[in-house]
């Protein structure tokens, strides 16, 4: 189903009050302190298991590191993914938890054998081949930084084009979506942290009130993703994830931490985030979805300055980013937590989705073409046969 749009009043928060951004203030909102769980289903769809076989962790520090604009290592390694040419696939799903690449992990091919990395940064690779389709999953961990080396380091080592379907998990804001769903959204806003606020005296505060400088979050406006990449992500999870669990077509958001940007309240810090919850609610249209990473992947697609076309290495000596061509993405969340209830999923809910939707993730990106031209060459690739 596609999410409905939520409606809110068009005071300070709103998307009309700016030309850039704008601000989160208000009156604290009243919290349900009621805690109830969602009970788990049965794990009825695991696939068939084979071993992934571990290949340790790459340790980049010992290592000379060159070029300080873009490092990367002698053997042409990323610094950060510890990545180089023929280890990622030019389609990518992407997580957060390495426990969910693993599990996912096992629905790859059992030939050829399949390449698993962990580096020094916490970034752990698998690639292989789906239904012969080669595929990397990659887990990164969380935050926008964590993203950022992510999508900028693959797109370094990966000739062609990157179609990248992220698979995290989130928080709901609204009841109608409760916790132990699949969403997949359309659009994705900024939340970060107006550090200025924080410095300001209370007779500033006052000042700027309901202007983007007395706000202690500021708010971007959404970015969308590559809609066809959307659809096609939404029919292949309402085909592998249980049916009415998945809700489509929504606006999305990602803040710049967990606690309070998220507006989680914590005693032993001053962060001014009481209201943060209600007044994401009074937007309109407001967000239903909430996490830290998939906004920063909307917007690397969007600034991506390469078009689908003939690839080449770079012809600037100094460089070490080789790939271009378009980078179209999208992403789905399975709703952990209950913003506004208090539920938390179980931990048997999160295990059957996480197969589930992994397997929808997979079957949507081989489903995706991509030109010959386009396609990083199988010489020398960890998921090339031996006999190609």
């Amino acid at each position: 189903m596609k999410v409905p749009p939520s409606s809110g009043g068009s005071g300070a928060g709103s998307f009309d009050t700016g030309p850039h951004r704008a601000s989160l203030t208000g009156p604290a909102p009243a919290r349900r302190k009621q805690v109830r769980h969602i009970l788990p289903a049965e794990l009825d769809d695991a696939p068939q298991q084979h071993q992934v076989q571990p290949s340790g962790i790459q340790d980049d520090m010992k290592q000379t590191i060159l070029d300080a604009n873009f490092p990367f290592t002698e053997d042409r390694r990323t610094y950060h993914v510890a990545l180089k040419h023929g280890e990622v696939a030019n389609r990518v799903l992407t997580v957060g938890d390495h426990v969910r690449a693993r599990r996912i992990a096992k629905f790859l091919d059992s030939t050829p054998k399949v390449f698993e990395l962990t580096s020094q940064r916490g970034f752990t690779t698998f690639t292989g081949c789906y239904l012969g389709v080669p595929v990397s999953i990659v887990a990164i961990g969380m935050g926008y930084p964590m993203m950022d080396f992510f999508v900028r380091e693959v797109r370094a080592v990966v000739t062609g084009d990157l179609i990248i379907v992220r698979l995290g998990s989130c928080g709901t804001l609204v009841p109608e979506i409760p916790v132990g769903r699949v969403v997949v959204c359309s659009r994705s806003l900024a939340i970060w942290t107006n550090y200025d606020y924080f410095q300001l005296s209370d007779q500033e505060r006052d000042e700027f009130r309901g202007t983007p400088a007395g706000s202690p979050y500021l708010m971007s406006r959404p970015i969308g993703c590559d809609q066809i990449l959307h659809d096609a992500l939404t029919d292949n999870l309402e085909r592998t994830v249980d049916k009415g669990l998945v809700s489509s077509d929504a606006l999305h958001s990602s803040a710049d931490t967990f606690y309070a940007g998220q507006g989680r309240l914590d005693s032993n810090f001053m962060d001014h985030n009481q209201a943060l919850l209600e007044n994401l609610s009074k937007l309109d249209p407001s967000p239903v979805t909430l996490e830290m990473e998939t906004t920063h992947l909307f917007h690397l697609a969007a600034i991506n300055q390469h078009k689908s076309g003939p690839t080449g290495e770079s012809t600037e000596p100094d460089s070490f980013c080789q790939g271009k061509g378009q980078i179209r993405v999208a992403a789905a969340h399975i709703t952990f937590a209950g913003r506004i209830s208090g539920d938390f999923i179980e931990p048997e809910m999160v295990e059957k989705l996480e197969f589930q939707a992994g397997k929808g993730c997979l079957e949507t990106l081989i489903s995706q073409e991509i030109d010959q031209i386009n396609i990083h060459p199988v010489e020398n690739c960890v998921w090339a046969s031996p006999s190609s």
